[in-house]
């Protein structure tokens, strides 16, 4: 078996990596903004601008032919003993005397343009001012010292020299903040595939398989929104509800032939003996309401006489999910509290959707105390009693993570299905909620991956091509708890 805790690449979704990248890339531009107004700051301050001024010289050979061979090759020589000349005390102190001050402060040099009879003389200080008197200096006095420089070639001024408007070193001080910028950007990006990879979530089948202690059932993929374009006048809300039931035609094959896989499963269950399954999950907004509607449906389908009961009375979503506004049906909460109402009649009076074919126990409205009931032999007879009437009986739960009504309702079921939405929950939490089941009296069938999305079509389970959308609210995004709910 192998070691959970070692990184497998292929348990990684590219997906959802791009999708962990774009969901916090305002935290990458943010700190390469910080990063780069921070630079910027620090840089202003510790480092001191540095201005320059420079003229241009021209060198010809001082009698004889001039050719640009001699003339370039005196201007190499030239600017070699310029540059050492423009060093030395003399050349210091006239130009200190030009200045009226007793010492220069900043720094000159002489170096030739290329391969060219050119000469640049550039003097750099702390202000341009400075710059530009120190090599005017120069212009004015450097024929004093022209023997020093060569006794073969002619100095003359090409370009006289002006008051820089600029530091020149306020490229690097740009340079090394935006620099500075992308370093930081790049570490909150490694920060947060760091934080992607540590959060250990299943985001693929080959991920389930090695993180997961259960089997997995199969893999549903994400179905996109296809009831959004419709007719002006239409509720979306609901319409989107209804589109994700296999029998609407917008709904792509692959997702549709998921349910069924989960339905054939169940049907293998039942000649072992098993008849009743519950549908949960670890938290909020996984999917499963509408997986154990569809594979309610997908056995309905098949012949089957079906009881889908909606023990998720604290959120309940079957009755958005199946049941019309103006559908007349007993509710299953208000029933199940009032003691009046015995468990044969209770089950008897399940509502018959009959587009489907299905029997339905749903909630009106929510019902926030019900744990103490359900663990009565009250749903135990209810259970027991559909069991018999029904081919199948379909138990949808709420999530495992908020309320404990999934481990008691364990003990009157025969299997339980645990939905897992792609890059939701960690894989330690889902195999605690797996543990947990395993403890209840019912058989863990396995897990069923929901909703899972891919970069390159070729990962897909099914490889025949449909789309899974770009649609930010496609399939899986259930309902939430508020947190008065939670207690």
């Amino acid at each position: 078996m192998k070691d959970k805790n070692v990184l497998d690449f292929s348990a990684v979704e590219p997906y959802c990596v791009l999708k962990a990248i774009a969901h916090n890339l305002w935290m990458v531009i943010f700190a390469g903004v910080i990063g780069l107004l921070a630079a910027t700051m620090i840089l202003n301050v510790t480092v001191t601008p540095q201005y320059s001024s420079s003229m241009t010289l021209v060198v010809s050979a001082r009698s004889g032919a001039s050719t640009y061979y001699s003339d370039t090759t005196a201007a190499g020589q030239t600017a070699a003993t310029f540059s050492e000349l423009l060093q030395s005390s003399l050349m210091k102190n006239i130009v200190a005397k030009e200045m009226g001050v007793s010492s220069i402060s900043g720094s000159i040099s002489a170096s030739q343009v290329g391969d060219t009879n050119l000469i640049t003389v550039t003097a750099t200080a702390d202000n341009p001012k400075e710059a530009f008197l120190i090599v005017k200096a120069v212009e004015n006095n450097y024929a004093e010292v022209s023997d020093y420089i060569s006794r073969t070639a002619v100095l003359r001024v090409l370009d006289s020299p002006s008051v820089s408007t600029s530091a020149y070193n306020n490229s690097d001080i740009k340079r090394n903040a935006k620099i500075s910028g992308l370093v930081c950007a790049g570490l909150m990006l490694v920060a947060i595939l760091w934080i992607f990879i540590s959060r250990d979530t299943v985001q693929n089948r080959e991920g389930a398989k090695r993180k997961l202690d259960a089997r997995i059932l199969t893999v549903i993929p994400h179905e996109y929104d296809r009831g959004k374009k419709l007719v002006k006048g239409f509720d979306r809300r609901k319409r989107r509800s209804e589109n994700l039931l296999i029998n609407a035609p917008t709904r792509s094959y692959g997702f549709c032939e998921s349910m069924r896989m989960i339905s054939a499963r169940l049907e293998h269950e039942k000649e072992k003996g098993s008849s009743v399954f519950m549908f949960t999950s670890i938290t909020e907004s996984e999917g499963k309401s509408t997986v154990s509607a569809n594979t309610a449906i997908s056995l309905c389908n098949k012949g089957y006489k079906v009881l889908l009961i909606d023990v998720d009375t604290r959120k309940p979503a079957q009755k958005k999910l199946l049941l019309k506004d103006t559908d007349l049906f007993e509710d299953f909460g208000a029933m199940f509290e009032n003691e009046s109402f015995t468990p044969e009649e209770i089950v008897n009076k399940a509502y018959r959707i009959k587009l489907y074919g299905l029997d339905i126990l749903a909630n009106a409205k929510p019902y926030l105390s019900v744990l103490d009931k359900l663990s009565s032999d009250r749903m135990a007879e209810i259970i027991k009693l559909a069991k018999k009437k029904y081919d199948y009986v379909i138990v949808d739960t709420p999530p495992m993570g908020y309320f404990a009504d999934s481990e008691v309702m364990s003990e009157y079921v025969d299997a339980a299905v645990l939905v897992v939405r792609q890059d939701i929950v960690p894989a330690d939490d889902i195999n605690e909620g797996i543990d947990s089941l395993k403890l209840g009296g019912a058989d863990m069938l396995g897990v069923i991956l929901n909703d899972v999305r891919y970069l390159f079509q070729s990962n897909s389970v099914y490889g025949y091509g449909y789309g899974y959308g770009r649609s930010k609210k496609g399939y899986g995004y259930g309902y939430g708890y508020s947190n008065s709910q939670k207690n």
